[in-house]
C-alpha cells in the first residue's frame, strides 16, 4: 500500500516541479508586454492599442494562474492521499490492537 502511495506522490512530483518554470515563462512574457507598453506609452496612446495590449497581458497572467492552480491542486491531493494512508494505517493498528486486547483471556 505504501508503495502505491509513494508512486502516486512521485508521479505528481514531475508536475509540481515543472509548473513553476512554466508559470514564470507566462509571467515573463506578460512583463515584456508591460515593459514594451510603458517604454512606448505615447505610441500606445496615439494608436489606441492599450486595450489590445491589456488583453495580451491579462491572457498571459490568466495562463500563469491556471498553471499555478493546477499545480496547487495536485500538490494538495498528493499530500492528502499520503496523510490519509499514514493516519489510516495508524487507526487500523489501534483498532486491531484494541480488538486483540478485548479478545484476550488475560
Amino acid at each position: 500500500m505504501y508503495s502505491i502511495v509513494f508512486a502516486f506522490v512521485v508521479s505528481t512530483l514531475a508536475l509540481i516541479i515543472t509548473a513553476p518554470s512554466l508559470s514564470l515563462k507566462f509571467v515573463a512574457n506578460a512583463g515584456s508586454i508591460a515593459e514594451e507598453v510603458l517604454s512606448a506609452i505615447r505610441t500606445t496612446q496615439a494608436f489606441g492599442s492599450q486595450h489590445v495590449l491589456a488583453e495580451l497581458f491579462n491572457g498571459d497572467i490568466a495562463q500563469s494562474r491556471v498553471v499555478d492552480t493546477k499545480a496547487a491542486a495536485w500538490l494538495a491531493g498528493s499530500v492528502s492521499v499520503f496523510f490519509f494512508v499514514l493516519y489510516g494505517s495508524y487507526g487500523l493498528c489501534e483498532w486491531h490492537a484494541s480488538r486483540y486486547s478485548r479478545l484476550s483471556a488475560y
